[in-house]
């Protein structure tokens, strides 16, 4: 976006053997779009980090919650891990106390231990079938199947071991 220029070449080595270039066409519209939201994204940052700084330094409890109250109108609620990360970094000096919960709390927390019940089966399962896939293997850095390809790379020659399973 800061070139101006109308095509952007990509050189990209795919699957660490095929070599492949890739032209991509600038979008203005796109441009336009991508400037508006990150400049959104920075005034939001601004806002919340001036913010939190003045629920450091009021004089009341009254001014610190009015503070708190308008920083959470301006954060959104966490989504993904980044935002989990986020949130560790606002709250990073917890008063090392616990709150009360209601039952929505105790429903999400409950869904949390079920989904670390799945997980690890299915981490556990997954890691059998790739056993299983790497015993028969042997010798040889992977199998084809009329469907899929599978790769068993190991670490040689400087180079990391790489396990991976592909659809054809």
């Amino acid at each position: 976006m800061s070139t101006n220029t109308s095509v952007a070449v990509f050189h990209v080595m795919v699957d660490g053997v095929k070599y492949e270039v890739q032209e991509i066409e600038r979008d203005g519209e796109l441009c336009k779009f991508i400037n508006y939201e990150t400049k959104q994204f920075a005034d939001t940052v601004i806002a919340g980090k001036v913010l939190l700084e003045s629920i450091k330094i009021a004089e009341s409890q009254s001014e610190a919650e009015e503070y708190q109250a308008m920083f959470d109108e301006i954060t959104p609620e966490p989504e993904v891990s980044d935002d989990i990360t986020l949130y560790g970094e606002i709250y990073e000096e917890g008063n090392e106390l616990t709150m009360q919960g209601d039952d929505t709390d105790s429903f999400h927390m409950s869904q949390y231990l079920k989904c670390n019940k799945v997980s690890k089966t299915i981490d556990d399962y997954k890691t059998s079938l790739r056993a299983k896939l790497v015993a028969k293997c042997a010798e040889w850095e992977g199998i084809e199947t009329n469907e899929f390809k599978m790769t068993n790379r190991r670490a040689k020659d400087g180079k990391k071991a790489y396990f991976s399973i592909k659809a054809k």
